[in-house]
């Protein structure tokens, strides 16, 4: 489902969609808590209190000024607007923070637009309600989103007031998307990886001369490149970012909209803010969008905002400031109690208050409770996340596509795409989120200006790929998890010029090796190595080089740091590791074609090796760069296997795509979840027990049902009268089975409904003297009786249909019995 910037106009054919619902919930009583069709005695007083509060504000600050403060709900009865909120925490962990909640619902509801957009709903359903239609409009979001932030233990308050256009109609193109600054653990740009120089740890430190530099040539060199990037801004920008025309709103001032402000002091909530709930997104007070406040009430009271001619950002949110504040309840005083305490001569004085105050407190007005059901979401439906499981959001210069999970056939959840101009035209970077793929790919960032794609892995593949970046025809670069055990973390290949391995943690401190390569023979004098390179061919290797970490248990002198084989000069290089607090390090050459070897010791006064000993060397070293030209090759062979494996997994996604394959959680190409598998395990458990009650049913229909009423007959033939009485004998049986069973289901059904009323009518005679406690106990029982008296209608309702059905059935096949078919024809 495409959401459009300006959300769903809710109008339609002279009614808005939202009264059409409410209409159609008040047509279907059945299953409607006596809540919300009708008021308590309570609550009749406390509309009574509300209605003579609006006079009064009416006589002190002019009657033009209208509350919302007395809506209708949705079965057309009159609540006092505060008894709306029921707070309610939902049995999901991850909607217990204030920013999950308010995504989570900014998504999950369907946003429509005020119609018109001056005046208040006509009618303010329950959040409940509004959470199984899925669908509402600003007040419905932010009743909803406040009775589930005071249920998770926020100060959360309703607010209403006016705002602007593109916040009333919910278009979010002008705003900057919440993706760019990487919230979503996205790289804003491709860096490309910088080896950090391996420095040897030396008490000496010779300083580096500083680099001398011209301020002339430095400022040509700053003005030449505000000048090319000056150039390429003006040929990639298009012109609506530089004029954005932005038409006069004729209703500016007096759209109205609501929005639910979060107060400090509670979780970890330490300045007060505003959440949008159409959005979810949260402004602090001084930068909120909101032109004014009209009105802030929760389950407790309702405040009305008397401050005039002040900024949202310069209003004071101390509710018990009479000056700024208008309340409507008395809230806490009938509940507080005096912690002073005198002594001596205030005692009595003390005592007396005491008395006058509990005569004060019984005879105030208190909030009733919520006349709302308790606010749930389906399980399936939580995981759908929206109402058709996609949703589309249009920002400034990007787009956002949210999928539920198994709702894509490749586990795509959220694909983040990112423009260069207004028009969202040119793309400068797709970030592609997954989930649950069985080839692990968690993310996937695409820059199709620069050709690179960056792919991040979750642990679990056979070659433990973490990450594959790869620049189209130019490079291509792999990081492994530290799980591998030749040690290789990372491995980048600039194709057709040189390949580089980084390794950590071996047993032989292996800790880096390369190979540069050049196409065609450039001495075909020499030993040529080549290696395969995919279109390039084989190419000849010019140079390969291993680099060690120190080994400590070697001395210096014999301790190789770096080896170098240079294939195409016929030559090998070793350099050894610097002694401490050495400042020359001992490095040996050889040439492959017998010449004398070059050997430099550290130590200039250390006596010339022998000449056996360092002709063992050179034919070590010769095995050596054999060995080096094999692993390497192996470890070619392995990288073009694993791009093999992801250009077919990528084309097993496509084959799917392409022949439609149905999504869900039995995408052969996602993991299920645990949750998947034990539905799954309920469902075959359920389809087992089914298959087991139809073979029960077909072994009990191979029963003789004739042969009880042939007993009295014999084993002779039947006459004709005989036949008759036998074959209406079985069908009055049947018959008198069937009434019994229907006299049985109309018994239960008739006492589940008469202890239904029975306790209906003694929690209504008890009135207001009912504890939250014992609301929630009945509102319970209740439930659980009208599912019990749905089960047995369906039942009876079954019954009925099924019983004409058996009886014609059992009628033909007496008809076609062999026993009886003979006789009856005669």
């Amino acid at each position: 489902m495409s959401s459009s910037p300006e959300g769903i106009s809710s109008v339609q054919d002279g009614y808005t969609q939202k009264s059409l619902r409410c209409r159609k919930f008040a047509s279907s009583p059945e299953g409607i808590p006596k809540s919300y069709t009708q008021n308590t005695a309570k609550e009749e007083l406390v509309l009574e209190h509300v209605e003579e509060f609006e006079r009064q504000f009416g006589r002190v600050y002019g009657y033009g000024r209208e509350l919302l403060i007395r809506p209708k709900n949705e079965c057309n009865v009159t609540k006092f607007i505060c008894t709306t909120i029921r707070p309610t925490q939902l049995a999901f962990l991850d909607l217990y923070s204030y920013k999950s909640c308010s995504k989570f619902l900014a998504d999950f509801l369907t946003y429509e637009t005020l119609e018109p957009p001056t005046k208040f709903p006509a009618f303010i359903p329950s959040p409940s309600s509004v959470l199984e239609w899925q669908a509402g409009d600003c007040f419905d979001f932010a009743i909803a989103l406040c009775s589930l932030l005071v249920g998770c233990g926020y100060d959360a308050y309703c607010v209403t007031g006016k705002a602007p256009l593109y916040i009333t109609k919910r278009d979010q193109t002008k705003m900057e998307c919440p993706y760019v600054n990487g919230d979503a653990e996205t790289p804003s740009s491709y860096v490309p990886h910088q080896p950090k120089p391996s420095v040897e740890r030396s008490d000496f430190v010779i300083p580096k001369r500083a680099n001398l530099v011209s301020a002339f040539q430095t400022k040509v060199q700053l003005e030449e490149k505000h000048k090319a990037e000056n150039a390429a801004k003006q040929a990639t920008v298009e012109e609506d970012d530089y004029v954005e025309f932005e038409p006069v709103d004729p209703l500016h001032g007096q759209r109205l909209h609501a929005w639910v402000l979060l107060r400090a002091g509670k979780r970890e909530i330490s300045e007060p803010m505003f959440v949008e709930p159409s959005t979810g997104v949260s402004y602090p007070i001084e930068k909120a969008p909101y032109l004014q406040i009209d009105a802030v009430w929760n389950h407790q009271n309702y405040w009305v905002n008397v401050q005039n001619n002040k900024k949202v950002s310069d209003l004071s949110f101390d509710f018990s400031d009479s000056h700024n504040w208008e309340y409507v309840m008395l809230e806490g005083l009938g509940s507080r109690k005096s912690d002073d305490h005198g002594d001596g001569e205030q005692e009595d004085d003390d005592i007396i208050h005491e008395n006058e105050k509990n005569a004060h407190e019984d005879q105030l007005l208190d909030m009733p409770p919520s006349w709302s059901r308790k606010l749930a979401v389906d399980r399936d439906a939580y995981q759908l996340k929206c109402p058709s499981g996609e949703k589309t959001i249009l920002y400034k210069k990007a787009k956002v596509d949210r999928y539920a999970e198994h709702m894509q056939i490749d586990g795509l959840v959220l694909r983040v795409t990112l423009y260069r101009d207004i028009r969202r035209t040119i793309p400068k970077e797709i970030r592609e989120y997954y989930s649950r793929r069985k080839d692990k790919l968690l993310r996937r960032f695409r820059f199709p200006t620069e050709g690179i794609v960056l792919e991040q892995f979750d642990e679990g593949r056979p070659s433990h790929l973490k990450e594959l970046i790869e620049v189209e025809g130019q490079k291509r670069e792999m990081k492994f998890y530290t799980s591998r055990l030749d040690g290789l973390v990372r491995r980048e290949d600039v194709i057709g010029q040189k390949i580089v391995e980084e390794f950590q943690s071996r047993d032989d401190h292996l800790i880096y090796r390369s190979v540069s390569m050049v196409q065609g023979n450039r001495n075909a004098g020499s030993k040529q190595y080549t290696i395969q390179s995919g279109s390039l061919g084989d190419l000849a290797i010019r140079k390969m080089t291993q680099k060690f970490s120190r080994n400590k248990d070697k001395d210096a002198d014999k301790d190789i740091a770096k080896l170098t084989f240079y294939v195409s000069e016929g030559s090998i290089r070793i350099d050894y590791h610097y002694n401490e607090g050495s400042i020359t390090a001992a490095v040996t050459r050889y040439s492959k074609d017998g010449s004398n070897a070059l050997v430099k010791q550290s130590n200039p006064f250390a006596p010339e090796p022998q000449e056996s000993i360092v002709y063992e060397t050179q034919l070590k070293m010769m095995q050596q760069e054999k060995d080096c030209y094999m692993q390497i090759r192996d470890a070619e062979r392995e990288a073009v296997e694993e791009m093999q494996n992801r250009r077919r997994e990528e084309e097993t996604i496509a084959n799917a795509r392409a022949m439609s394959q149905p999504a869900g959680s039995q995408n052969p190409l996602l993991e299920k979840t645990i949750y998947d598998i034990a539905r799954e395990k309920a469902k075959e458990g359920s389809q087992k027990k089914q298959e087991e009650d139809e073979a029960g049913e077909e072994a009990a229909g191979v029963v003789d049902y004739l042969s009880p009423f042939l007993a009295q007959y014999g084993n002779r033939k039947l006459n004709k009268a005989e036949a008759l009485a036998a074959k209406d004998s079985c069908l009055s049986a049947l018959k008198d089975r069937l009434l019994e069973r229907a006299n049985i289901i109309q018994k239960r059904l008739e006492e589940e409904n008469s202890l239904l009323a029975k306790k209906q009518l003694a929690f209504s005679r008890r009135g207001d003297n009912v504890d939250k406690a014992e609301e929630e106990e009945h509102e319970r029982y209740f439930t659980e009786a009208m599912f019990r008296i749905k089960i047995l209608e369906q039942r009876l309702a079954r019954h009925e249909e099924t019983a004409l059905q058996k009886y014609a059935e059992l009628d033909a096949k007496l008809r076609n019995d062999p026993r009886l078919v003979a006789t009856l024809q005669r």
